[in-house]
């Protein structure tokens, strides 16, 4: 990973529902839970105003890339719970996009 697009957010507090599993399969189990608790709830309906985290990102490069683009840009990481968002929760396992979070502080 060469090119990170590196933007500055500042996400607003927000009420959470947190889903775990434990299993060979942890990230699909979690995510049926969450799912089928969220759907029923009507959530799921729009995912802008109900936005939907995750906290396991299985690929160390990218989060090492943040990281070194933290350090090399002035910022320090927060070394709190890092988040990714996938781009369309719904869609297919194998099309997942994601943007990530990392809390940093100035």
């Amino acid at each position: 990973m060469s090119d990170l697009d590196v933007r500055i957010e500042e996400l607003e507090p927000m009420r959470v529902a947190s889903v775990r599993a434990v299993s060979e399969n942890p990230e699909h189990d979690a995510w049926e839970k969450l799912k089928s608790w969220a759907d029923a709830k009507g959530y799921l309906e729009n995912v802008e105003e109900h936005p939907i985290f995750g906290f396991n990102n299985p690929n160390p490069e990218v989060w090492m890339s943040l990281s070194n683009w933290v350090q090399s840009n002035s910022y320090e990481w927060r070394k709190t719970n890092e988040l990714e968002k996938q781009h369309d929760p719904l869609g297919s396992h194998d099309e997942m996009t994601f943007d990530l979070y990392l809390p940093i502080v100035k």
